[in-house]
């Protein structure tokens, strides 16, 4: 569905599912991966991190395939981002969520 990636800034204040809570009503509402991210800092400056914030929430899914689509307006309205990866960079990203990459 997405990705959340955080410092610990975040998961000092939040549990991973309060964040992909935060996230999924977030894209429920207005589809923008960007207003989550920053959403999500305001969130935990409201829980007093004391921490760096930095946040990036990928989808990986298409809007279409998302639960609980936005109204039809909505997605008229929409604005649809693409994204690409190398080759290279993908089998990256498959190896370090895998768990086998190098830290």
């Amino acid at each position: 569905e997405f990705l959340i990636i955080g410092c610990d800034g975040i998961w000092d204040v939040m549990s991973s599912q309060q964040a992909v809570s935060h996230v999924r009503r977030g894209l429920r509402r207005h589809d923008d991966p960007d207003q989550c991210a920053r959403d999500l800092v305001m969130e935990a400056l409201r829980l007093n991190t004391f921490d760096n914030l930095t946040v990036i929430v990928v989808c990986l899914s298409s809007p279409d395939h998302r639960e609980a689509s936005p109204p039809r307006q909505q997605q008229q309205q929409r604005r649809l981002r693409c994204c690409s990866l190398s080759a290279e960079a993908l089998c990256s990203l498959r190896s370090f969520l895998d768990g086998s990459g190098s830290r």
